[in-house]
């Protein structure tokens, strides 16, 4: 009996798995996932909904990071502020790779992070937590020339020789010099950088 090609290719559909990644539309979502979208649309009023209606504050979404860590990458200061009195996690690690980072180390990276910089501070967050490269806050903000990141982070103590592991380590002096930044470099020195 021959089987006609399209219900032939209904049931070659119904049997192969789902690719790597993929999750069936009935699967329930990351806890995080309505979290995580409230903080990237910039929605305090939803954020607040969410965490009142009984979502963990560090709820993580599909890819593992925090609505903190999603607040500190996007510079969103009034969410952050809410979560952190929340009690949300400083020093959550968001996987990633070269996107990885605890909630300081992503602030740091952005034009004008300086003002979410200073609040994770101020709510103890250490100045020198690493992401999974072992990068720091210093080392992000170096790396991008943000002179008022680099002087907030050296106020707070930030390691101006730290580096990260590896047969080829970093420092945030090697960092501003490669991505040629020499105003940023010329204040590492002066807060102690040394040649490597």
């Amino acid at each position: 009996m021959r089987v006609p090609l399209p219900a032939l290719l209904i049931l070659v559909i119904l049997v192969l798995p789902l690719p790597a990644g993929a999750r069936p539309a009935d699967e329930p979502k990351a806890p995080g996932e309505a979290l995580a979208a409230a903080v990237k649309a910039g929605d305090t009023a939803q954020v607040r909904a969410i965490i009142a209606s009984g979502t963990p504050v560090d709820a993580p979404d599909w890819a593992g990071w925090s609505a903190l860590n999603w607040a500190a990458l996007l510079l969103e200061t009034e969410i952050a502020t809410y979560l952190l009195d929340q009690g949300a996690d400083l020093e959550h690690l968001a996987p990633g790779g070269r996107s990885s980072g605890r909630p300081l180390t992503l602030a740091a990276k952005k034009y004008r992070g300086a003002a979410m910089v200073r609040l994770l501070l101020e709510r103890g967050a250490k100045v020198d937590g690493t992401d999974l490269l072992g990068r720091t806050g210093l080392m992000r903000a170096a790396e991008h020339g943000w002179l008022e990141t680099v002087e907030l982070l050296l106020a707070h103590g930030a390691d101006p020789n730290r580096a990260t592991p590896g047969s080829k380590p970093q420092t945030a002096l090697i960092l501003a010099r490669d991505r040629g930044h020499p105003v940023v470099a010329q204040r590492l020195i002066a807060a102690g950088a040394k040649e490597k």
